[in-house]
């Protein structure tokens, strides 16, 4: 017989939270970021949240297949040298996170429209959780994402950027992606049917530009209760700020 933990019928409830996470998966800082915040999470034991899951193309207008990472990055920040810095810093900055930044393992850089896609598919695999104070669509956002309150998306999420960052595979790439799926426990066949097929394209061109419509031009950027926004790879602490001045916002709502 499975040994059930006893409840404890004296913790006070913990307060639903809807969190929309603003991201794209060749991102570093989104990776860093998304990191601090399940890990501040983790510690919140008043708090239950429920994850949407936004996609950002930084990119729009790469088309599947890979551009050049460095001569990218090159472009973006100016110089090599100075790239080299960007890169020594944030490799340090998530190696006290846990995370493994291997930036000389990416040799291109892949378009990530495609593993967002995957991502709203293994979302699509739990059932779609509402919650019952919050309207769809609140802030701007057409919630045409499944919130999941166990987070099935928010593994693939991380299990993407750890392939992108930690072991240089092309996740622009569908085979690759299907590959990826099926580590997760998903079906290697029905991932890639539905990456060779057309569900899901035009959802993530809208989720990105909603989040342009609503003044979101960088990620990560991570929404609570629709209302309370904090952009970048916060420290936990300016996160965990944040989260007090919701939960206290959703306690003095429930009270009126």
């Amino acid at each position: 017989m499975r040994y059930t933990p006893p409840v404890n019928m004296l913790a006070p409830p913990r307060a639903l939270l809807a969190i929309a996470v603003v991201f794209d998966l060749i991102c570093p800082w989104s990776y860093l970021g998304v990191r601090r915040l399940r890990e501040c999470l983790a510690r919140r034991t008043d708090i239950s949240p429920v994850i949407e899951w936004r996609p950002f193309l930084l990119n729009p207008g790469m088309e599947r297949g890979s551009a050049g990472q460095a001569d990218h990055i090159i472009h973006r920040f100016g110089t090599e040298d100075r790239t080299q810095r960007l890169h020594r810093s944030i490799t340090e900055l998530g190696r006290r996170e846990g995370i493994s930044f291997r930036f000389d393992l990416i040799k291109t850089l892949p378009p990530s429209f495609d593993a967002h896609r995957l991502v709203r598919w293994v979302a699509e695999q739990a059932p779609a959780f509402q919650l019952s104070h919050c309207s769809a669509g609140g802030g701007g956002f057409n919630t045409s994402l499944p919130a999941c309150p166990d987070d099935a998306a928010g593994g693939m999420v991380e299990r993407l950027f750890a392939a992108c960052f930690t072991e240089g595979r092309n996740i622009g790439d569908l085979d690759e992606l299907a590959r990826i799926a099926a580590e997760a426990g998903f079906s290697r066949t029905d991932a890639l049917t539905y990456l060779l097929g057309p569900e899901g394209r035009s959802e993530i061109q809208l989720a990105t530009t909603q989040a342009h419509r609503i003044g979101i031009t960088g990620v990560p950027c991570f929404v609570f209760d629709h209302h309370h926004a904090i952009a970048g790879a916060q420290e936990p602490h300016v996160i965990d700020r944040l989260l007090d001045v919701t939960i206290a916002a959703l306690e003095t709502a429930s009270a009126c």
